[in-house]
């Protein structure tokens, strides 16, 4: 079984040296990796987490963290940005306080949309994520990572990678 735990682990350091973030400030931001294998996120949780993948992605932490919320505010949960449409990211576009990267915002979006179908279909984020069975083999686990960078949006090897 490969714990979960021992995958963010590896991740960590790396997260680290991209970010210009205090010890507090960091666990504050990517903390709840630790921890990620007993928790019971709900799935408003798991897609909060997803838009913040998102935004820090290829942007200094700092800039995100100061930004993070007006970030929630247009992207509060699933169910409500996956009924938005052009209009609304013209809207978000518009915001001067809102970082304005038309990529970024549109794949929340599509995220969202994507995010409420599995949902949907499997009854829960977790539930989904779980039949993987990730900790019954690496290749289970790659399974998932793959998965997940072709079903969301703005999701690449770095974002996903979960081995090195």
């Amino acid at each position: 079984m490969i714990p979960y735990n021992h995958i963010f682990n590896k991740v960590e350091p790396s997260l680290k040296n991209h970010c210009s973030l205090s010890e507090d400030k960091f666990k504050d931001n990517f903390g709840y990796y630790k921890s990620f294998e007993t928790q019971n996120l709900s799935d408003a949780e798991y897609y909060k987490r997803l838009v913040e993948v998102i935004f820090y992605s290829g942007f200094k932490a700092e800039t995100v963290t100061n930004k993070m919320s007006i970030i929630k505010s247009y992207f509060p949960d699933f169910k409500t940005v996956s009924d938005y449409d052009d209009s609304k990211i013209t809207e978000i576009m518009q915001d001067g306080q809102m970082i304005k990267n038309e990529k970024k915002i549109s794949a929340c979006i599509q995220n969202a949309m994507i995010f409420k179908e599995i949902v949907e279909k499997n009854g829960s984020f977790k539930d989904y994520i779980d039949s993987f069975e990730t900790g019954k083999s690496f290749e289970n686990l790659m399974l998932l990572k793959e998965e997940l960078q072709y079903t969301f949006s703005f999701l690449g090897d770095n974002i996903v990678s979960f081995y090195d």
